[in-house]
């Protein structure tokens, strides 16, 4: 068990405590002559009580402030939010028990009066909700930090920092706990002490400044940052000068030193309070009262969920009332539970910190293996740990992501988010990270800066992308992939390729401005772009690949072509055109049908690496999700030459990873008369068409040609696909005598129902 008396040197109260709240209305005077005014005023035998239990005090239960300034407070927070159940906290006192005294008699007593709405023991102080086995190891190297690397590892921290306000520039913040060391070498200058004395667990409080504000500026140091490292920083603490420990009193100096949308971060939770232990400060109903108003008035609170491994959905007081259900009551605080490190994030799991959980979290972070900077007991200033943990650490991330959230909106927006509305923002499960078992876990999400500001909460990023099709908006959609009317090939320069294809134009939604390479001279290759996102988007990079036609175009295919830089995209989906790629007469292969591949990339807006293609899921989502690649069927034909319809090539191909199960289909549209044969290997052709034998192609018995419906779709049975497969196939088309020579055919590859991939011809 972890002690829960005051920090050695102190002098431990001789008293207990027990907090009451008269009921809402009765007039007493918030000072210490409350007493005799019980009195005076009817209000309830306060002298018999003290008769009883001699020696008892009372006096405000917020002792730093005035009646005035409480009223004030809660007032403005009725002003800004007119759903505020803001208590009137001036009725709360504070009675203080002697030592010998039995407070819980106390309490009986003073619930029996009808003037009194509440009484309960004060729970005792204990240590911040931290693993106290997490400060060991201490080491001098530079950290890692991977809770601040892209989703789903972390909260991707260094994608904010990329936009203006993402490192927390012009943002305040508040940690609220018990001590610090503020000279360590890897903390900004300036950090100050609202109120109390800092004294206690020192080493917990530099570890939750390192996460939140370290600054990679002194070489003896840690060389770690953190989340928010440009953010002015204050701390204000529970023990206070006369020796007392009180978490009330701390939470309204910070309220009163605090603006909308500031953020305060409670690094402390109950101990041991009517039946439950470790669970979040707001459990306490003052505390409680006192989060809402900061919450109301705009100030952004963040709470640990605590480290007691309790189901916050089965959490009841005294009259059986769930004070974790949203529904019967919510400060509006953001809950934070902590995880493991590893992905999928899973609960915390530990001994003694096992993180609580329940459907009021509202966000998760890691709660083992942060780095940050930390302070020894001999208070060395310059080191660092890899091993801070419970929802400590995992609120100090949560309370990072706050701050930057708050910066970027007020650099790109103009303005900050209410402590309800960011709340939201950060528990968004459209954007935030999912742990292992989504809301069975009770975790709520992870934030994920890039998803939200990618988000239209704040869509600050530019969002470049390329039409897969005419009337692609740069959704995720299953439509066709490679009808792109974006990737333009001409065998001429175009003086004004801006004037010709771009907004403006006349040809922004056509898709027949180039489809055919000549054989025999430089080839230009033009790319159009669209930006859909909340900023324009500097030095865009094209990049055109050629492949052999497939239906699907793996990676190890692809041909470099070359690359371009567009130097601004602006916002507000405006079609903007590359200069040309050329396509050098060298590197023209023979006549017949290719593909060329179309990338863009911006580094705000990256596109995946061909590399990480090798995993074919991942290929999948970039064909289907991502919106900043296109496939454009091209032809190759010889000068002053014209190609009859006839013979159609192309290459089945495998997934690059393992045998996959896919689907062929075919979809004609022919005049009528038409005849379509597909020819493919016979040892392939009785997976993709099983029934009869397939019967050797009279020219050739390792083939097969197999009719398929020239005017519809033909599907073929779904088949494996073996690793990296490259089968050869041909379409061979007849055309009735005299008809308009005039069709569309298509080829396209499925995985689990899905295309991945197709080749057009379009007959003229």
């Amino acid at each position: 068990m972890v002690s829960t008396k005051p920090p050695a040197g102190r002098a431990t109260p001789r008293y207990q405590t027990v907090v009451v709240k008269f009921r809402d209305g009765i007039n007493l005077p918030y000072d210490d002559t409350v007493g005799p005014a019980i009195m005076e005023r009817g209000i309830g035998p306060w002298d018999k009580l003290v008769s009883q239990f001699p020696g008892l005090t009372i006096g405000p239960l917020f002792r730093a402030a005035s009646a005035d300034a409480i009223t004030r407070k809660v007032q403005q927070a009725l002003e800004m939010n007119p759903k505020s159940r803001a208590r009137a906290l001036t009725s709360y006192f504070l009675v203080r028990v002697p030592e010998a005294v039995e407070a819980e008699a106390v309490v009986a007593t003073l619930s029996s009066w009808s003037s009194i709405e509440m009484a309960y023991v004060r729970p005792q102080p204990g240590p911040p909700p931290v693993n106290p086995n997490a400060v060991v190891g201490l080491v001098t190297p530079p950290p890692l930090q991977q809770h601040l690397d892209p989703a789903d590892v972390g909260i991707d921290a260094r994608y904010a920092w990329l936009f203006p306000g993402g490192d927390g520039a012009g943002q305040a913040v508040v940690d609220l706990e018990q001590g610090w060391k503020f000279d360590h070498v890897d903390l900004p200058a300036g950090i100050t002490l609202i109120s109390g004395v800092s004294q206690d667990f020192i080493s917990h409080g530099t570890e939750v400044l390192g996460v939140l504000a370290a600054q990679n500026v002194n070489p003896n140091g840690c060389r770690g940052v953190g989340v928010a490292q440009a953010a002015s920083v204050r701390c204000v603490s529970e023990w206070r000068a006369d020796g007392s420990f009180d978490t009330e009193s701390a939470i309204w100096d910070a309220i009163e030193a605090m603006n909308f949308g500031d953020v305060l971060l409670l690094e402390t939770q109950t101990y041991n309070f009517q039946g439950y232990d470790q669970v979040p400060i707001e459990f306490q109903p003052a505390i409680f009262d006192a989060i809402s108003v900061a919450t109301d008035v705009g100030i952004v609170v963040v709470e640990p969920a605590g480290n007691g491994g309790v189901d916050l959905d089965t959490v009841v007081d005294l009259l059986g009332v769930p004070v974790f259900d949203r529904a019967v009551r919510d400060s509006g605080a953001v809950l934070v539970a902590g995880s493991n490190s590893t992905v999928p994030h899973t609960p915390l799991t530990s001994v003694p910190a096992t993180t609580c959980t329940g459907r009021r979290v509202d966000c998760f972070a890691w709660g083992r293996n942060v780095e940050t900077i930390v302070s020894d007991p001999t208070g060395t200033t310059s080191l660092c740990t890899r091993f801070f943990a419970g929802t400590s650490s995992a609120a100090a991330i949560v309370a990072g992501a706050a701050v930057s959230v708050q910066g970027l909106a007020q650099a790109g927006l103009g303005y900050r988010f209410g402590a309800r509305q960011l709340r939201a923002i950060l528990g968004d499960r459209s954007t935030g990270t999912a742990s292992e078992n989504g809301e069975a876990d009770g975790m709520g999400v992870m934030p994920n800066l890039r998803a939200i500001i990618e988000s239209q909460a704040l869509n600050l990023a530019p969002d470049v992308y390329l039409r897969d099709f005419v009337g692609d908006t740069g959704n995720p959609h299953e439509g066709p992939v490679s009808d792109s009317p974006d990737v333009i090939l001409r065998s001429a320069a175009s003086a004004n390729p801006q004037a010709d294809f771009g907004e403006g134009s006349g040809t922004e939604n056509s898709d027949s401005l180039g489809s055919v390479a000549v054989a025999g001279r430089d080839n230009f290759v033009y790319v159009r772009v669209r930006n859909r996102g909340g900023s324009d988007a500097a030095n865009v990079v094209v990049t055109v690949y050629v492949s052999p036609v497939a239906t699907l175009v793996t990676p190890d295919l692809w041909t470099l072509v070359g690359s371009t830089t567009i130097p601004s995209v602006p916002a507000g989906d405006t079609l903007t055109v590359s200069n040309a790629i050329v396509w050098p007469s060298a590197q023209i292969p023979a006549s017949g049908h290719y593909c060329f591949v179309a990338i863009v990339d911006h580094v705000l807006d990256p596109a995946p690496q061909p590399a990480s293609f090798l995993n074919f899921d991942i290929f999948t989502r970039f064909i289907r999700a991502a919106n900043n690649v296109t496939w454009r069927n091209v032809n190759v034909v010889k000068l002053a030459t014209v190609l009859p319809a006839a013979a159609l090539s192309f290459v089945i191909t495998g997934a690059p990873d393992q045998a996959r199960r896919m689907q062929i289909e075919v979809d004609s549209q022919l005049p009528r008369g038409s005849v379509v044969v597909i020819e493919m290997p016979i040892s392939t052709a009785g997976q993709f068409a099983p029934g009869a034998p397939p019967a050797p192609h009279p020219s050739d018995p390792a083939l097969t040609a197999i009719r398929i419906n020239a005017n519809g779709r033909t599907t073929f049975e779904e088949v494996a696909i073996v690793k990296s497969a490259r089968i050869p196939a041909r379409l061979q088309v007849t055309l009735p005598a005299r008809a308009a020579a005039r069709g569309r055919i298509f080829v396209r590859q499925l995985f689990k129902g899905r295309e991945v991939g197709r080749v057009t011809w379009h007959i003229r």
